[in-house]
């Protein structure tokens, strides 16, 4: 099993590669998952984002671990929103869009 990169009361944070950690954790056992993916924009060695195999793996594992009441939060732009937002489709309920017009 993996070690929490930190845990303090209710609040456990996993660091490291998702298709990794989640098929480690116990089904129904967490309460929201939250992330910010690679946005696939290959401006650095660490931003390659997933093909559609491994988000549909993302995706599919993310709903076995939520409680029944439990919801996913992540971060993106387009166009990789795209490809995440379709997915969650597939398997969630859609409840809400936040956007952060980012000035510079």
């Amino acid at each position: 099993m993996i070690k929490p990169y930190f845990e303090q009361d209710n609040l456990i944070i996993y660091n490291g590669d998702c298709l990794e950690i989640l098929p480690q954790l116990a089904q129904s056992s967490f309460d929201s998952c939250i992330t910010d993916p690679p946005y696939g924009l290959n401006i650095d060695t660490w931003d390659v984002g997933l093909n559609l195999e491994q988000l549909g793996c993302f995706m599919n594992e993310v709903t076995r671990i939520l409680s029944s009441d439990g919801f996913l939060s992540f971060f993106g732009m387009m166009p990789s929103m795209l490809d995440w937002n379709k997915m969650a489709f597939q398997t969630m309920r859609y409840k809400e869009h936040i956007t952060w017009v980012k000035r510079t």
